[in-house]
């Protein structure tokens, strides 16, 4: 098929689009559904996988030492967790360092000018472990170590977090799978309805010595006609939506968790459009290959 032939059959693909305006509005809206529930599940994984991380770097051990410690024995451990594979990161806490975060939390400056902080409080550590399992057996190494006073941890915390972020891509992957199947029935049945009804003329191309490329070409032109229009059109719906959301949703942990448009519309834009294509696409090429034997 030569470059006239090619453009003609292209031209041929957007003709087609016409003769069915029932069947091509229903499978845009179809298209346009599915595809918005990809998009919003998208913007959900990037933002729930967000919440998690920042929630994640809060440390959820604290180590106290005792009252009057000195400050070599609280930096001696402090040193012996650079070597410790297990610590993802820690942070050592002074008593003025302890005495300042209360006064901010209090939004009371002047409130305690005159508390002797280095009688009431202690020097602490923070930190985070890579895997929550290694708390006790983490805790009870630390207790042995002279000065310290309790290892605090937030075990449910860690827990929790790691059955979130587990649950989140299993979820992901599925809904998606999910989707994916639902998006190519879609197609295959707007190509099965267009291709049916133009059996006898495509029965005569082929009889007038029509290549099967150039009589896929349309149908694949149709399809990714449609998955682009479902394609632009949910993404303006949902991340029109979602900026609309951040504007209206409160102050708080999980509103500040949250993405910015800005930094999420690429990824969406990339999964949704080469999704759909890709699906509108190869379904439209192998749904007449099944439908009709050309």
């Amino acid at each position: 098929m030569g470059n006239k032939g090619l453009r003609y059959a292209i031209s041929d693909g957007f003709i087609g689009l016409k003769r069915h305006p029932m069947v091509l509005i229903l499978s845009i809206t179809t298209m346009l559904i599915m595809l918005s529930l990809l998009a919003s599940f998208v913007v959900f994984a990037f933002n729930a996988n967000a919440v998690l991380k920042e929630a994640g770097e809060i440390p959820p051990v604290e180590i106290q030492f005792e009252l009057g410690v000195d400050s070599e024995s609280v930096v001696n451990l402090a040193k012996q967790f650079d070597a410790n594979e297990n610590i993802v990161e820690y942070k050592v806490m002074s008593p003025a360092d302890n005495m300042a975060d209360f006064i901010k939390l209090m939004d009371k400056d002047g409130l305690f000018d005159e508390f002797d902080y280095e009688k009431h409080i202690p020097w602490t550590i923070l930190l985070r472990l890579k895997d929550p399992q290694l708390g006790q057996a983490f805790k009870s190494e630390v207790m042995q170590y002279p000065g310290v006073y309790d290892v605090m941890m937030e075990t449910a915390l860690m827990s929790t977090l790691e059955s979130a972020i587990q649950t989140v891509s299993l979820v992901s992957f599925v809904v998606f799978l999910i989707l994916l199947i639902v998006s190519v029935m879609v197609i295959n049945n707007m190509i099965r309805i267009i291709a049916l009804s133009r059996s006898n003329e495509l029965s005569i191309m082929k009889t007038m010595g029509a290549t099967d490329l150039y009589i896929h070409i349309p149908f694949v032109i149709e399809g990714l006609f449609v998955s682009l229009i479902a394609s632009v059109l949910s993404l303006a719906v949902i991340l029109s939506a979602y900026h609309f959301l951040l504007k209206r949703i409160e102050a708080g942990f999980i509103a500040d968790s949250l993405l910015p448009v800005s930094q999420l519309a690429l990824p969406v834009i990339l999964v949704v459009l080469v999704l759909g294509l890709l699906v509108g696409g190869l379904t439209s090429y192998f749904s007449v290959k099944r439908y009709i034997r050309v």
